[in-house]
């Protein structure tokens, strides 16, 4: 058996009974119009706040907590099932692909959230640093930070057999403060820089 092409498989069921729930949701009545006015309020409020933004604003503290947030929720998408431990057990010496697979996937979603996520703050970047490159280097040093955090979060999850769950919940926790200490230090950095 192919244990890679078993977490392809399961990842394109995932992925077909996840696009027939948004299919439900969205042929409901209310559903778009309720996104499309959130939306565009949200996007008039992004614009105020932008034209607000004083040039001594600490935008880097504002930023800290998402960023690490973002970095730190770095959960690994196996679709492991409970069944597994009795019908893959024969294939235990055998998952090696299925594992490369999954980390491969959810390193490439991480990267997309985290891409999505700077994108939508590229305004902030070009009015705060006015810097283009500034933007760029940004995303390549969290994007470093996003891969740390996805083999951390593999190693935590193999800690979890061994360790009561205070710890690896405190494992996750000094992350979350490394995480929130090197955004805050990055972008510090360069507003000094910048200034």
């Amino acid at each position: 058996m192919n244990t890679g092409k078993l977490f392809y498989d399961r990842m394109k069921n995932s992925w077909l009974a996840a696009m027939r729930s948004i299919r439900m949701v969205a042929s409901s009545g209310g559903t778009p119009l309720f996104l499309g006015i959130l939306f565009i309020a949200l996007y008039f409020a992004y614009e105020q706040f932008l034209i607000w933004l004083p040039p001594d604003f600490p935008i880097e503290l504002l930023l800290t907590l998402p960023y690490a947030l973002l970095l730190t929720s770095s959960r690994i998408r196996t679709w492991i099932q409970p069944a597994d431990s009795v019908f893959l057990l024969p294939l235990e010496t055998r998952m090696k692909p299925y594992f490369r697979a999954s980390l491969i996937y959810s390193t490439a979603i991480h990267l997309i959230h985290l891409a999505i996520f700077t994108l939508l703050l590229y305004p902030v970047f070009l009015a705060v640093w006015k810097s283009h490159g500034f933007f760029f280097i940004s995303y390549v040093f969290f994007a470093v930070i996003q891969v740390a955090n996805i083999f951390a979060e593999w190693w935590q999850m193999r800690l979890t057999v061994l360790l009561p769950v205070q710890q690896v919940r405190l494992v996750t926790g000094i992350r979350f403060l490394f995480n929130g200490g090197a955004a805050y230090a990055f972008l510090h950095q360069q507003g000094i820089w910048a200034s």
